[in-house]
């Protein structure tokens, strides 16, 4: 006989935990269950989330790396260190953050392996500076408000950008300043928080994926820019039409079959994404600039943008967030 091929009407889920490969190893993965499930101790969860292996937004960890963090972490007597063998980490840390050769991920583990409560926001200072708009980097701070990442928000007033233009590594904002690092390009500053806060996908299809997303968001803004920038009445309104018959509906359609392929719930993987995140942003801002018909015209569509808007920390920083001309 045959075998039946496997069904898959239901998506697979997957570990969230980021060192899965790792805590499995030599153990059994055993079975996958909800992180909101009781049989998750908080004790569990709050040391994963500590050593930055699972985020606020990760939904699933299986009963091996449960059992792992459970054996390996909460049972383990306390290590003494002297005071000698604590000032020479220290010093391996610092000369190592300043010569760039760790990642943020992994000087969060440093800092937590020699006992400190120093969080990544104190090893690295982010800098955010824009317009006083909501603009291109708006999607920046919302990556920031999901991960609940603090970083200073530095909004440019026009006389302060033109003593601060020269500068700037393109002559144009956004920039995100990392250390002593500048970061321009949008793209580039989206991407580089996704990868450090766990939102670019598991592996290196959902990231291919969640880039097929942006750059797709990309090719609908150029579109949309022309609409704004216009100034001829009747030029505007042909263009109007054109994001309403043709722009729009295409890329719609395409979101739609990307959230339906993947299951209904997200776009990319069995977690929120900067994917999600994506297409709420230039949805929700294209509404409030050209027409709410943008968000009525896909029941699918809306119902995403409002479950992502329906996150608690997206909530309160769209409830309380400053209010700009666009």
């Amino acid at each position: 006989m045959n075998a039946k091929p496997e069904m898959s009407s239901k998506r697979k889920k997957n570990c969230s935990c980021k060192s899965h490969e790792d805590y499995v190893k030599n153990g059994v993965v055993g079975n996958i269950i909800r992180l909101d499930a009781k049989k998750v101790r908080k004790a569990v969860k709050d040391e994963l989330k500590k050593r930055r292996d699972i985020f606020d937004h990760s939904t699933f960890l299986c009963t091996g790396c449960i059992q792992y963090c459970t054996d390996n972490f909460l049972n383990q007597p306390p290590i003494k260190k002297t005071r000698e063998d604590m000032e020479n980490k220290v010093e391996e840390v610092v000369s190592a953050i300043d010569s760039g050769r760790l990642s943020v991920e992994e000087m969060a583990r440093i800092a937590y392996a020699l006992g400190q409560s120093v969080s990544r926001d104190v090893l690295r200072d982010q800098l955010l500076q824009t317009f006083d708009v909501s603009g291109r980097g708006e999607l920046c701070r919302l990556l920031f408000v999901l991960a609940d990442k603090k970083y200073e928000d530095h909004r440019l007033e026009r006389e302060e950008w033109k003593d601060i233009k020269p500068s700037m590594p393109l002559g144009q904002v956004p920039v995100l300043t990392v250390g002593k690092t500048q970061i321009p390009q949008t793209g580039a500053i989206i991407r580089h928080l996704a990868r450090e806060f766990g939102l670019y996908g598991k592996n290196n299809m959902e990231n291919t994926m969640v880039d097929v997303i942006i750059e797709t968001i990309d090719e609908v803004r150029a579109e949309f820019v022309k609409w704004v920038k216009e100034e001829d009445a009747t030029k505007k309104a042909e263009i109007s039409k054109k994001l309403k018959e043709e722009v729009f509906p295409k890329f719609i359609t395409f979101v739609e079959k990307m959230l339906l392929v993947n299951g209904g719930q997200y776009l990319v993987g069995n977690e929120v994404t900067l994917a999600d995140v994506a297409v709420f942003d230039v949805i929700s801002r294209v509404s409030d600039m050209w027409s709410q018909d943008l968000m009525n015209m896909s029941t699918v569509l809306k119902a995403h943008c409002e479950k992502i808007a329906s996150i608690p920390s997206i909530k309160a920083w769209l409830e309380n967030r400053p209010k700009t001309a666009r």
